[in-house]
């Protein structure tokens, strides 16, 4: 691959990076909600204990709680794929799992200022931990994570 080439490819990931950053500052820490004007009806406290009431979630708004859980996932897949290409030195999974749990448990930790508009839950950090995690493999899957492209992995294949 040309130097040209690969100066190119790092400027879009860290477009791509700066764009993440700012759909997740939007998504996590900005006093919205959906629709707007919600808040939370009655329980306003953290939620602390791993998977508490689930089962009993699901049964009342399954849609949205599977909603919730895959959307935390899938929010934090791109951290995982574009932290190894920014910062070449985290390139082991538990690194990336450790990042994505530490951003996670900050932005959960800044919700906690914002009662009946945000809500901390430790399924959060579990979740998006998962989705960065997940985003690692798939940028494993591509081969990127060496420099290489995914037609070059598929012929040494």
């Amino acid at each position: 691959m040309s130097p040209a080439l690969k100066e190119r490819q790092a400027g879009w990931t860290r477009l791509a990076a700066l764009g993440y950053v700012a759909a997740l500052v939007v998504i996590t820490l900005l006093p919205t909600r959906w629709p707007p004007g919600a808040r939370w009806s009655g329980n306003d406290e953290p939620k602390l204990v791993p998977f508490d009431n689930l089962v009993l979630e699901l049964q009342w708004a399954p849609l949205g709680t599977l909603g919730d859980l895959f959307g935390n996932v899938l929010l934090f897949v791109p951290l995982g794929f574009l932290l190894p290409l920014l910062v070449p030195v985290v390139r082991r999974w538990w690194q990336v799992l450790g990042v994505g749990a530490g951003v996670s448990l900050a932005i959960e930790l800044y919700q906690l200022a914002w009662p009946g508009v945000r809500k901390a839950s430790v399924n959060d950090v579990l979740m998006n931990a998962l989705g960065a995690l997940l985003g690692f493999v798939a940028l494993r899957l591509t081969g990127h994570h060496r420099g290489e492209s995914s037609r070059q992995t598929l012929r040494r294949r």
